[in-house]
């Protein structure tokens, strides 16, 4: 009897369970499912978990009481010549277990398969903190890979130069920006090669840099920070008593003033910058 009773409810929900899961094996296959077959599966759940209770009011309508699935074990008791109560109490405690089972399938689905789970990501998007949808500034890069870098540059040989600008933002607002700029020492001369800043908001961003030497106006600046202790050489030649950061200025200086033809050094003396928005303000 309570297979009978029963056998619709669990039918449904087997078919239910099914349809998910082989919803979820396709897209974890072939990366996408049919949006309309998505529909249908989530139809097919709510189907599944209100089957008893259509069930109910569909043998309620017709009168059928006598042979109707929610009424057989009320019946089957009172013919018994027991109680009609307890087959009664029966058939509501098996169809909310069911119910409850089969509901909380629907559930799962709907949240984390329906439409890839648009459910819970828009749960997410309303009820998330703003670290939760952090997006990185273009080139942005985080402490430890600026770390990385300074470790690796410091093994080879490079000058590296740390100082702190007032430059305008957007707004036209200075703010007080930290730059960390890595030079390779090539032939005892100094070429740019990579450069990194930390915004006023705490972003870290690497800068793209030309391979080129250092020109004459930043040479005279590399000079003054040095002298304040803001730049020092590493690497091979830091055991060369011979090389330091003037010497290497001026060797720099030297070869730029012989090759200003070179078309690059002409272009950099132009005033080309990749990040204009960087320019010192004042």
């Amino acid at each position: 009897m309570a297979i009978i009773v029963a056998a619709g409810p669990i039918a449904n929900c087997v078919l239910f369970s099914l349809a998910a899961f082989s919803s979820g094996l396709f897209r974890r296959i072939f990366k996408s499912y049919p949006k309309y077959f998505y529909k249908v599966i989530a139809w097919t759940g709510l189907f599944a978990v209100l089957d008893p209770f259509i069930v109910l009011i569909s043998d309620c309508c017709s009168q059928n009481f006598t042979n109707g699935d929610m009424f057989k074990f009320y019946v089957w008791f009172d013919k018994a010549g027991d109680n009609g109560v307890v087959g009664a109490y029966l058939t509501v405690f098996m169809i909310m277990t069911l119910t409850i089972f089969t509901g909380y399938l629907w559930y799962r689905f709907m949240v984390g398969y329906y439409m890839n789970g648009r459910i819970l990501d828009l749960y997410r998007r309303l009820s998330g903190t703003y670290k939760s949808f952090f997006v990185p500034m273009d080139h942005e890069v985080s402490i430890k890979y600026l770390q990385w870098v300074i470790t690796r540059a410091k093994k080879a040989s490079n000058v590296i130069v740390s100082e702190k600008r007032m430059i305008k933002d957007k707004y036209g607002i200075e703010r007080l920006v930290n730059f960390i700029q890595i030079m390779k020492v090539e032939k005892k001369m100094l070429k740019k090669n990579r450069l990194f800043f930390k915004d006023f908001d705490g972003s870290i961003i690497e800068v793209p840099q030309k391979k080129i030497f250092v020109r004459t106006k930043e040479l005279k600046q590399l000079k003054r920070l040095h002298r304040d202790g803001a730049a020092s050489v590493y690497g091979d030649v830091a055991a060369d008593p011979e090389v330091d950061v003037p010497l290497l200025c001026k060797n720099t200086n030297h070869w730029v003033r012989n090759h200003r033809a070179v078309g690059a050094l002409r272009n950099e003396e132009d005033g080309v910058v990749p990040y204009p928005e960087l320019e010192a303000g004042g």
